[in-house]
């Protein structure tokens, strides 16, 4: 999907589902384990975005090009509580690459995630963030608890949609 039509000296934006580009898998992982080398291997990482790739509807992941590179991404998981019959969905791996941060990429792929869940009748979403906390509240989501995850602490963030 373009969200930016191609103007003289402007690139073309696109948002992508990775089951359309699994060619870009590989990218993913390495961005996440660049980022974040504390929270798991590379090859976990590269396990944990194909299932991406199946057939379901979710998880899914979207990811933001540039003149058909990509530059960031999102996705949507679905969690099913262990004491619980109720089923949470998450927005998680979030990224994007360090020379385009600043530029509203962030906010575009939130907004996108969003939208996906709207589609699929999602009332309300969750995330985890350690620092981002102000980016998400400018977004309209709302603080709701911390919670100290192996040593850091963690803010738990929603957004009733």
């Amino acid at each position: 999907m373009n969200l930016h039509a191609s103007e003289a000296g402007s690139p073309e934006v696109q948002l992508v589902e990775l089951q359309q580009r699994p060619d870009w898998l590989p990218v993913l992982a390495q961005w996440h384990q660049r980022e974040w080398p504390d929270k798991g291997t590379y090859a976990n990482r590269l396990a944990a975005f194909r299932q991406y790739l199946g057939p379901r509807k979710l998880p899914v992941t979207l990811v933001l090009a540039v003149e058909q590179q990509p530059v960031g991404n999102i996705s949507l998981l679905q969690y099913h509580g262990s004491t619980s019959s109720l089923s949470s969905f998450w927005v998680a791996n979030v990224y994007v690459v360090p020379q385009r941060r600043g530029s509203g990429f962030g906010r575009l792929l939130v907004r996108a995630i969003e939208a996906v869940a709207r589609r699929h009748q999602i009332p309300q979403l969750y995330l985890y963030t350690t620092d981002k906390c102000a980016f998400y509240r400018r977004l309209g989501w709302d603080f709701s608890f911390s919670k100290t995850v192996g040593g850091e602490v963690t803010k738990i963030m929603r957004r009733s949609l």
